[in-house]
């Protein structure tokens, strides 16, 4: 839930300052996940074999901790 919060004000944030579209957050979103894994948010899927699930859903408690 407190990453939830976290991303909550990161997109309000993001919002008051002029990111409108869908595919805005998710390049932003993409830009930080590559940062700290060292993998697009699709390459991370890919290697957890996902399809449509949420990536979020099958991370690591680490993995979770690093996202927020």
């Amino acid at each position: 839930m407190s990453g939830q919060e976290t991303r909550n004000k990161l997109t309000k944030y993001w919002k008051d300052h002029g990111v409108e579209k869908s595919n805005e957050f998710a390049l932003l979103t993409n830009i930080i996940h590559q940062e700290w894994t060292g993998l697009s948010v699709k390459e991370h899927k890919d290697l957890k074999n996902l399809k449509s699930q949420n990536l979020r859903d099958h991370m690591s408690e680490a993995e979770l901790i690093f996202t927020a």
